[in-house]
């Protein structure tokens, strides 16, 4: 009987080991979404942070909503007028696997964005994203804030 009984404990012990994996993934993280009102709140130049405090043109916003309507408030400063906002531009947007094309339907203003981009996203901050270009050698990062 002793031999039973610790023959069972055996079994049972090891059949703990097998009930429960080590590569449990927790909760799966919810994908990045778009949709919604984003502003500039950061601009790097090869990796080097500068100062966008006094910057007119990132003083306004681009929201993304969801059906794929895209608009944006542009801001920019003439010789009569200080920084203001100059439109509020239109159009559309479609994502095709990582990537988003925006199209503006407003004619006389371009967007912040260009018109195709890839986000570049870190994992678990869902409320930023930033796009980069490189032209002649320089590296222009902009990073975007969820409001």
């Amino acid at each position: 009987m002793k031999k039973l009984l610790g023959l069972l404990l055996v079994i049972g012990f090891g059949l703990s080991f097998i009930g429960c994996s080590s590569d449990d993934d927790g909760p799966s993280e919810p994908p990045f979404s778009i949709v919604g009102t984003w502003k500039v709140t950061g601009k790097l130049i090869n990796g080097v942070t500068q100062d966008i405090s006094g910057v007119c043109e990132y003083k306004g916003s681009v929201k993304f909503v969801s059906g794929g309507i895209f608009v944006e408030d542009v801001w920019g400063e003439t010789t009569d007028h200080p920084c203001h906002l100059m439109e509020t531009i239109g159009g559309t947007w479609e994502k095709n696997g990582d990537s988003y094309k925006v199209i503006v339907t407003t004619e006389g203003f371009e967007s912040i964005l260009p018109e195709t981009f890839t986000p570049e996203i870190e994992s678990g901050n869902h409320s930023q994203f930033r796009i980069s270009a490189t032209s002649l050698g320089t590296t222009t990062t902009l990073i975007f804030t969820k409001l």
